[in-house]
């Protein structure tokens, strides 16, 4: 669900009263939600991240989406080698090894296996979290294990609202998906610093800041193509505003509930207020129901979100 469609249910919520409180208010109140979210939860976030310009033996850094709020652990992902290479032994052992396979020399290859890919090469990561919410934090990496292409990170979630600005390769790559969904028309720019695409009139078409090139975007999934780029850049940047559709059932029901304690607390307020004329009311008593349920759900995700742990088979 987006803002609007939050509002329309807090709204649907409350029927048949009419709210006295304005939308603008409503939404200010989901953006205060969602901060609260943002600053007190460790819901869990599992994203893989291509490496093309890390060196195996040295390493360097990733720039993760915004919606990384911290990360946790991160799992490289290798490409299977051939079987001389990651079996030595069998090799020295000559060919009559595979008529005398034995679950002893199995265990002593995969230990060897799993050794040279991790434990030789003593691999670390470092995060850094960025002091502007709409810029991704970077993940820097040293000693990657050899033949990585692509490191699954885990960390916490956040909710993207407002402006952001993510990397994009544009050497090669002439379309992508944003992960930040949906993208709000009218704001959207790309450039390698030498050529500019922006989204000028609203309709999903890009227009290049250099004659004979063209783009478009999906405002709702994302997917965004060009038909190519004239600067030399292999990297380049994207500038969107995103009001973050939330689909998670467990992080929407929260939510939701947040929201519409402030509301009651917002509305008791105003029915507080008119009680100064001598129209008697329950108003007090509508803040205090909405009071105790901000209460009871800022406790409750503070109970459900404090951990965050792994758990192995051996």
């Amino acid at each position: 669900m987006n803002n609007a469609q939050i509002i329309a249910y807090i709204k649907t919520e409350f029927n048949p009263i009419q709210l006295a409180t304005p939308d603008d208010t409503i939404e200010q109140m989901i953006v205060n939600a969602k901060r609260y979210w943002n600053t007190h939860s460790a819901f869990p976030l599992v994203r893989m991240f291509p490496l093309p310009s890390i060196s195996s033996s040295t390493g360097g850094r990733i720039q993760l989406t915004p919606d990384f709020k911290q990360v946790i652990k991160c799992y490289p992902s290798t490409n299977p080698d051939w079987i001389l290479g990651n079996y030595p032994l069998w090799s020295l052992l000559g060919i009559t090894i595979i008529d005398n396979l034995t679950s002893d020399l199995i265990e002593l290859s995969e230990a060897y296996r799993n050794y040279r890919y991790y434990m030789g090469t003593d691999f670390h990561f470092l995060f850094q979290k960025s002091d502007d919410a709409g810029v991704g934090p970077y993940l820097y990496l040293t000693n990657v294990p050899s033949g990585t292409y692509a490191m699954a990170v885990v960390g916490n979630k956040r909710i993207v609202s407002g402006e952001i600005e993510l990397n994009i390769s544009t050497l090669t790559n002439l379309s992508g998906t944003f992960e930040c969904t949906p993208v709000q028309p009218l704001t959207l720019e790309m450039t390698d610093g030498v050529h500019t695409y922006t989204d000028d009139a609203g309709d999903g078409v890009l227009v290049s800041s250099l004659s004979g090139y063209s783009g478009t975007i999906d405002y709702t999934t994302g997917a965004w193509a060009v038909t190519g780029w004239a600067g030399s850049s292999t990297t380049g940047t994207a500038s969107f505003v995103c009001d973050e559709e939330v689909k998670s059932d467990y992080i929407l029901e929260w939510l939701l509930q947040y929201i519409k304690a402030l509301v009651k607390m917002v509305e008791g307020n105003a029915l507080r207020k008119t009680d100064a004329i001598n129209i008697k009311n329950d108003g007090q008593q509508l803040y205090n129901e909405g009071n105790e349920e901000k209460v009871r759900l800022e406790e409750r995700l503070a109970a459900e979100g404090r951990w965050a742990c792994f758990a192995r088979r051996f």
